[in-house]
């Protein structure tokens, strides 16, 4: 046989192995499944090929999906061209669903999507009109954005995302259903505006009032701080914003690691046109570094990947958490949205019910028959260790839900960590707030809240004879 390399190349003697030996990166059990008509969602995504972006995609949904069973926070920034391509709609039901809870937009957001509202249109042609000045000019998105600003910073004590968003619900604007300002307003999750002055065309008018904008969009950097705080164990992600909302994030990071929050099982995700720096620094791998999560980067055009990552995470029931019939409150909105639908009244209490007793069982039998469904908050294990001691509780938050559950008087039971129930009241807005006896109702906590919405509050004797403190120590001194 001719050789067809030099001598000095002995080729021949190589050393060769058993392809059957020899490890591989790709098998035909990491192929993709030929989609067929009349697929299901579900199977077109667990039939993605388990290689690079396929395997990265579905171990991302998989983690967003394990954070919401949990009930942790799941964080959404974006920029504004994801509104201009008609993504609202998709980000508006996830909000219904429970799948998001904080928006964070820059400062062009909360122009296209007021346009939005108003006139169900938005983003000019700049290129024909900037040659003339008009570019920019439109009456009322200037006049009336800063409008919106100055009085609800000046005057409610708002920041940017909220004061805009009220503005829009308040003025009935034709399009609000399509706002997602106003729809996270409307269903009480926090959307923050960060904005760079001379960056939106709202700053070229008269009526621009630079201290409210700055003022409200540092209240609104305040609460997204407050966001990275709780965003241990959960989901933040990064739709198409390239410099502004990647170097927010990662200063409200390092305030909340400076405050003590230990980020652990953090999950976080770009998705946008092509690979930028920031994002790949700030929100991809800097905020996981040191095990304290995983973050992920994903490119393509945001109106295929958004639908396609909403599909996905819609397309099986939702998750429940584990060992507990507790709804997270963020799951419970979408619950409560479907009674005031529905004209029912919902009863609100709380409370840690560690043993439960006949005082209890009248206590939530009287607190129902105050409207037509009960939920019943109660504090997490730690909490109760915080206010009570080392020593309860005596029973799990799994338990104490499971248990209250089965009393007929009991509709839905949420678990909180704080301290009092403020927070959940204050995104629940019950119809009916309830306490104990020993609780005047002008100390009720949460009850400017629910007056203020047109709800009452009130305060229900207790059976005589009946305590937790009192059922422990008796079973304590009868060992």
């Amino acid at each position: 046989m001719m050789r067809w390399y030099p001598p000095e190349l002995p080729l021949d003697q190589l050393r060769t192995y058993p392809l059957a030996t020899r490890e591989s990166k790709v098998n035909t059990g990491l192929f993709a499944t030929p989609p067929r008509p009349g697929m299901q969602m579900s199977s077109f995504f667990n039939g993605l090929p388990g290689i690079l972006a396929g395997d990265q995609f579905r171990r991302f949904v998989d983690r967003v999906r394990a954070a919401r069973q949990r009930g942790h926070l799941i964080a959404v920034g974006l920029g504004a061209h994801v509104i201009k391509c008609g993504m609202n709609p998709v980000l508006i039901d996830l909000i219904k669903r429970g799948w998001i809870q904080a928006i964070a937009l820059n400062g062009a957001g909360i122009i296209h999507d007021f346009e939005i509202a108003l006139a169900g249109k938005t983003s000019e042609d700049v290129a024909a009109v900037l040659g003339q000045g008009d570019f920019g000019m439109a009456t009322e998105t200037g006049r009336d954005i800063n409008q919106a600003i100055t009085q609800g910073v000046r005057d409610a004590g708002l920041g940017l995302g909220e004061a805009v968003g009220r503005w829009i619900l308040d003025h009935q604007f034709p399009f609000a259903e399509s706002s997602l300002i106003a729809q996270c307003v409307n269903h009480k999750i926090p959307v923050t505006v960060h904005v760079a002055i001379g960056t939106d065309i709202i700053h070229m008018h008269g009526a621009a009032d630079a201290e409210a904008i700055g003022l409200g969009s540092f209240r609104d950097f305040s609460s997204m701080a407050l966001t990275a705080k709780k965003l241990s164990g959960g989901v933040y992600i990064n739709l198409g914003s390239a410099v502004i909302l990647p170097e927010v994030f990662l200063k409200a990071v390092s305030i909340a690691r400076n405050l003590g929050i230990e980020y652990s099982g953090l999950t976080t995700a770009v998705f946008d046109f092509i690979r930028h720096y920031r994002p790949a620094e700030n929100v991809m791998k800097r905020p996981v570094l040191h095990g304290a999560g995983e973050g992920f980067y994903f490119t393509g055009h945001h109106e295929i990947m958004i639908p396609l990552l909403a599909a996905a995470l819609v397309s099986e029931p939702v998750p429940q958490p584990p060992l507990t019939d507790a709804i997270p409150v963020s799951d419970f909105l979408a619950v409560r949205a479907e009674l005031r639908d529905r004209g029912e009244k919902l009863v609100f209490t709380n409370g840690c019910f560690d043993l439960l007793h006949p005082g209890h069982v009248a206590y939530l039998a009287q607190a129902r028959a105050l409207g037509d469904r009960l939920i019943v908050a109660i504090n997490s294990d730690a909490s109760v260790r915080r206010l009570k001691g080392p020593d309860r509780p005596v029973q799990t938050e799994a338990v104490r839900a499971r248990m209250l559950l089965a009393l007929k008087s009991v509709d839905y039971v949420v678990v909180f960590d704080e301290p009092d129930p403020g927070a959940v009241i204050d995104r629940i807005i019950p119809d009916v707030l309830v306490k104990g006896g020993d609780w005047p109702v002008e100390k009720i906590i949460g009850r400017e809240t629910v007056e203020a919405h047109g709800g009452s509050v009130r305060s229900l004797s207790f059976v005589d004879g009946h305590s937790t403190s009192d059922l422990i120590r008796r079973i304590r001194e009868d060992r």
